[in-house]
């Protein structure tokens, strides 16, 4: 996901930018997201070594253990490319024990290519001393907007730059919004997917429709009271974040509740199930965010998640084709403009609602979905 944001902000001509970002001066060129074409590695290999200026090494926990990422960054820096080091939460700077025993076992595939295991080694250990970027714990599309700027930059960047994630931080809270997105940005992944679907909606909206522009919601902030619709982004583990929790009871609570559509930015998304219900009462995190309302949060949580489901999920997967993308992102602008969703249950319906989820009755509620 945030190799597809990154592309989108780097082929995002500033004239197009959101106004907040208009500051931001584009690159020029074509900019190319390797997992769109693994059937072929002798080609990726071919286009590394000939057809690119800059080689962008998103540095995830899991890098060094992909082969075929093993053999573009051997690639580059046999050819002298420009590369690089975005380095992500997760990253952990291997050993050289690790890059002298375990790294030949995820290396061995490249022989087929021309590619050694001493040439991956000694590739490694230059990525090691790239110039790098180091991302921030929390993604904010301010965020976004430096690192483009830094990758933009004519120059090599310094050895080491640090992004601030505190922008965010020092905003005043969202006051007049009607549309907001609420993601878990806990998770790189999820955060990725709340700023690819403001930039893709922002792009799509008719012109003069602002309203329909979508906030995202920091844990930090509280939900306006303004809000008509958050769009929650669907990822595992995301209903046992206690400010996804405090949001959606909010949301619930306005004189007029908020509708909730939900967004699978997850192929692997589970949907709520009785097990997971189950689960949910036992962890008691609505109490914990709602201690005042301690002895009726848990179920009336219950109520607001099964209620959101009730509701057919738009499917966006960033993962996916750009085509498939925005089909995706087509359908759910139609949806957004539309209006359809359905509110949450009032809060004065919630104790009968919980009674009745606690009880069993859960004729109107269809957790497949």
């Amino acid at each position: 996901n945030l190799a597809r944001l990154l592309k989108m902000q780097l082929q995002e001509p500033p004239a197009s930018l959101h106004r907040s970002f208009s500051d931001l001066q584009g690159c020029n060129g074509k900019v190319f997201v390797d997992s769109d074409d693994l059937q072929d590695l002798s080609t990726l290999f071919g286009t590394v070594q000939g057809q690119v200026e800059t080689l962008l090494v998103l540095c995830s926990r899991e890098l060094l253990t992909r082969y075929w990422c093993l053999g573009e960054i051997t690639t580059a820096f046999s050819n002298k490319v420009r590369v690089l080091s975005i380095i992500l939460p997760d990253f952990c700077t291997p050993s050289d024990s690790w890059i002298e025993d375990e790294l030949p076992t995820h290396s061995i595939a490249l022989a087929g290519h021309g590619i050694g295991v001493a040439m991956v080694k000694d590739a490694v250990k230059q990525l090691l001393n790239a110039p790098l970027v180091q991302m921030p714990a929390k993604l904010t599309l301010q965020v976004m907007c430096n690192l483009t700027s830094t990758i933009c930059a004519e120059q090599h960047p310094p050895k080491s730059i640090v992004l601030d994630d505190q922008t965010a931080e020092k905003q005043a809270p969202p006051t007049e919004y009607e549309d907001v997105i609420l993601a878990d940005e806990t998770c790189i992944e999820a955060a990725s997917a709340a700023c690819i679907i403001k930039k893709a909606l922002t792009a799509v909206m008719p012109p003069g429709r602002v309203e329909l522009i979508p906030h995202i919601l920091s844990f930090s902030q509280t939900l306006p009271a303004t809000t008509r619709q958050v769009l929650l982004v669907c990822t595992n583990g995301v209903f046992r974040k206690k400010p996804v929790v405090a949001a959606l009871l909010d949301a619930q609570r306005l004189p007029s509740p908020s509708a909730v559509l939900p967004v699978v930015a997850e192929p692997a998304f589970r949907f709520p199930t009785e097990a997971f219900f189950q689960e949910l009462r036992k962890e008691g995190i609505a109490a914990q965010v709602r201690p005042e309302d301690a002895d009726v949060a848990n179920q009336c949580f219950e109520v607001v998640v099964r209620a959101i489901f009730t509701e057919i999920a738009v499917e966006v997967n960033p993962q996916g084709s750009e085509i498939v993308l925005g089909t995706q992102i087509s359908l759910l602008a139609k949806r957004v403009q539309d209006r359809q969703t359905r509110r949450l249950p009032e809060q004065l319906a919630f104790s009968s609602l919980a009674a009745n989820a606690i009880s069993g009755d859960e004729d109107n509620f269809d957790e497949d979905n």
